[in-house]
């Protein structure tokens, strides 16, 4: 019985990180603080969060970076959490090309992915 619980935990603990995996893989803006017209936290920054607080959170987020599915978006969360678990990932992220879209305060804009993972590295996530 005591088996059967565990096995339904570890379980369960598993394929919830790989549903927050897979969530966040498919974020369509990359948002940092509490954007919008009615300054709310953004569903990537949320799942970020539930993935930095996770025991494999190092393994999520460089699945995510190496994802040929996952969006550049996406990308630029799993690069702030590996950037918050140990810096020397900054110097160590393939770069991703092309657009990745970027919401700060209400303004919905395109960006270069490169630009943007250069603002990351220069003044961080937190910025």
């Amino acid at each position: 019985m005591i088996r059967v619980a565990l096995l339904l935990l570890v379980t369960s603990s598993s394929a919830h990180a790989m549903s927050l995996e897979e969530d966040l893989a498919k974020a369509t803006y990359f948002s940092w603080g509490n954007d919008g017209f009615i300054a709310q936290q953004s569903e990537g920054k949320r799942l970020y969060e539930k993935i930095l607080a996770s025991e494999n959170n190092e393994d999520i987020f460089l699945k995510i970076i190496n994802s040929a599915s996952a969006t550049n978006e996406s990308k630029l969360y799993a690069v702030c959490g590996l950037s918050t678990i140990d810096k020397k990932w900054l110097g160590e992220v393939a770069i991703a090309k092309g657009p990745v879209t970027v919401l700060q305060g209400d303004v919905l804009r395109k960006e270069d992915f490169a630009t943007q993972l250069a603002k990351i590295k220069e003044k961080g996530c937190e910025r």
